[in-house]
């Protein structure tokens, strides 16, 4: 903005240091006026730039152009007039020199994103004091001539090399702002699906709940065959939105594994267990084998352990049609590292042709167009696990032969934990548990009611924390199904005040949400719940639970 000023206090310098106002008042006025309306010229410019670069880049660039090279213009042929007339030896000449000297370097900088406005800066400035000296045609002044090509020489290179230095810093500027706005996007992304899926698990609970209840009581072939197809649908949407999720999240940046104790032997059995009626309905056999000497207490992230072994499980029960499914864990190998874990699963199924092999890590890509016309799916589980794979420090891989099955195997790093051995788990009781179900969403709350009703245990319900409480000094419970968010009180507070309570720590606590935030469950553990169940409820995990956690003493 103040480039063309400088000039103005160079003008200023020459009026009190030197007699050249006396001596030559027309180069001077002429040079004064050069300057004054640069200075005023390139102060509009950058005054007015949305105006006049909004209305024509071509007439901005022209009028900068202009005034750069009207200064340039005039103060080398002053240079060259003052040498031409005073020689070397004068302090007006030396003055213009120490100007030129100066503002030269100086100009670079300003004119670094337009190279060819710098090389004709140089020109302009330079070239008229060479000829100058080759002008006035003595050795002497030859050798100046010399000295000032050089200069000029310099300045060029030098100009070119903050040039490229500025298109370089403007690359990884530009690539800096492209990357925060990709990653702002993903994180808005990632905000709209946790709220849209937040939004449809409750009714997609209601409609999977519902439809299990009703295929258990559906007599006629046709009507149970018409549920079957409802229910299988939205078992598929709820899929289909936790991969969505998981994806995005992903992408965003957004997981971060943990490093927590887990038991990994319970871990991999819990997996299998929740496939092993869907395995049964198909005919398939669901085994697991677990190594000796594999580590039973490690640290890792057990939803991502959990996630990766689900989703290679869900593909193999989903696409095999005869045969069996074999879950097998083994500890470090020779020339392992010490925590490394190797897992597979082996199935009869289809198989996989070669070519499509390491395809089929990649998001939205399945085996083949017919897998996704024949079973369905997204084609994002193997991808996610491929990703959560390669967090964990280890690799996921694929041998398969078309009709000979697949083995799908991978490796993760799990440290080694000291923990205490689990105290067996009760039986289920004999009689239906005593059970309260806290939700305030009605639909939910049915829902949750007639699933635990329908297997014969007995059911009290609350809408809100502080009928939770309340519940508890009429009747004892062996267990609490309970939504997070609940008016009044919601379901951390309630969990919270409960093991405040006299035996109320022994009280077996389930968490219901159809939150997917990142560090719910590790919020609802801190707040004293035992477990995690998302909604829409799956009927064989919420029956899981409750055969684990029932029988447990009450208060």
């Amino acid at each position: 903005m103040y480039g063309g000023a400088v000039y103005l206090g160079f003008v200023a310098a020459l009026a009190i240091a030197t007699d050249y106002a006396r001596i030559g008042p027309a180069t001077m006025g002429l040079v004064t006026a050069c300057s004054v309306v640069c200075a005023v010229g390139r102060w509009l410019l950058a005054v007015r730039f949305d105006g006049i670069y909004g209305y024509s880049r071509r007439l901005w660039r022209s009028l900068l152009w202009g005034t750069v090279l009207l200064t340039a213009g005039a103060w080398g042929v002053f240079l060259a007039a003052s040498v031409l007339r005073f020689g070397y030896y004068d302090s007006k000449t030396l003055i213009l020199l120490v100007c030129l000297a100066g503002t030269a370097p100086v100009a670079h900088t300003s004119f670094a994103p337009a190279l060819p406005l710098s090389f004709a800066y140089q020109h302009l400035l330079v070239v008229p004091i060479i000829a100058a000296n080759l002008y006035l045609g003595d050795v002497r002044h030859y050798a100046l001539a010399v000295l000032f090509s050089w200069y000029l020489l310099f300045m060029l290179i030098y100009a070119r090399r903050l040039h490229v230095e500025y298109r370089e810093s403007l690359e990884r500027t530009e690539m800096l702002l492209a990357r925060r706005a990709a990653e702002e996007a993903n994180r808005a992304k990632s905000e709209l699906l946790a709220y849209i899926s937040h939004e449809i698990r409750g009714p997609m609970n209601a409609i999977s709940g519902m439809t299990y209840l009703a295929l258990n009581t559906a007599k006629d072939p046709q009507q149970r065959q018409y549920l079957e197809i409802v229910h299988e649908s939205s078992r598929f949407l709820e899929r289909l939105l936790s991969e969505l999720l998981d994806v995005s999240k992903m992408d965003a940046g957004g997981r971060d594994l943990e490093r927590a104790p887990l038991d990994l032997h319970r871990l991999v059995e819990g997996v299998a267990a929740s496939y092993r009626a869907t395995a049964k309905r198909k005919g398939l056999s669901l085994r697991t084998q677990i190594a000796a000497g594999t580590p039973r207490f490690v640290k890792g992230d057990a939803g991502a352990l959990r996630q990766v072994l689900q989703n290679v499980v869900h593909n193999a029960v989903r696409f095999t049609r005869t045969g069996s499914i074999e879950i097998s864990v083994r500890g470090a190998e020779s020339g392992d590292a010490a925590e490394m874990v190797h897992f597979a699963v082996a199935d009869t199924g289809a198989g996989i042709a070669l070519h499509r092999q390491r395809a089929i890590f990649e998001p939205f890509q399945q085996a083949d167009a017919s897998v996704a016309r024949r079973h369905g799916g997204t084609g994002l589980g193997l991808a996610i696990s491929s990703r959560l794979v390669r967090l964990m420090g280890g690799d996921i891989s694929v041998e398969s032969k078309p009709g000979a099955g697949s083995v799908f195997r991978w490796s993760t790093r799990l440290e080694g934990a000291e923990l205490a051995a689990p105290k067996p788990l009760p039986g289920p009781p004999e009689k239906g548990a005593r059970i309260l179900v806290a939700d305030d969403e009605p639909v939910s709350l049915l829902v949750a009611a007639r699933l635990l009703e329908s297997r014969g245990h007995v059911v009290r319900t609350a809408t809100n924390g502080c009928e939770v409480l309340e519940a508890l000094k009429q009747a004892p419970f062996e267990l609490i199904l309970m939504d997070l968010n609940m008016p009044e009180m919601d379901g951390l507070e309630a969990a919270s005040r409960i093991r405040s309570l006299e035996g109320g720590g022994a009280l077996p606590i389930i968490a219901l949400t159809a939150s997917v935030a990142d560090g719910v469950r590790e919020e609802c553990l801190s707040a004293g719940m035992n477990d995690f169940l998302a909604k829409p409820i799956d009927p064989d995990e919420l029956y899981r639970l409750v055969e684990r956690y029932a029988a447990a003493p009450s208060v």
